[in-house]
């Protein structure tokens, strides 16, 4: 899966306008965290097996990568909290979700942009 998919996953969850069963949009999380942590530190190019200390870790690196901003780490901590307590997540999330790709393209783009 690449980020362009994500985000039109995401952005048809948004249009479906309805809450998601928390093992696709967890799945769906950590892909998109898989494809960016090596964008955000390059520590994170050869991990060859993910738990849940390194998307945690990586999860405060994307806040830090997007200015301190907490989106990241609160969405995480819901979409985890509802994994385990077999919950759906809510639309507003979802839409946080997109709000973060969102963010993280952008980066990207002046990121590339400045050098």
């Amino acid at each position: 899966m690449d980020l362009d998919t994500i985000k039109r996953k995401v952005y048809r969850w948004i249009d479906e306008d309805v809450e998601r069963d928390v093992n696709e949009v967890y799945e769906t999380f950590v892909e998109f965290i898989k494809i960016i942590a090596p964008i955000i530190d390059g520590r994170f190019k050869r991990v060859d097996r993910w738990n849940i200390e390194i998307l945690d870790e990586i999860v405060d690196r994307l806040c830090d990568y997007l200015y301190g901003s907490s989106i990241a780490i609160e969405l995480w901590d819901e979409i985890w909290d509802a994994k385990i307590d077999r919950k759906t997540i809510s639309k507003e999330k979802i839409k946080a979700f997109s709000k973060i790709i969102n963010e993280v393209e952008r980066r990207t783009a002046n990121k590339h942009t400045n050098n």
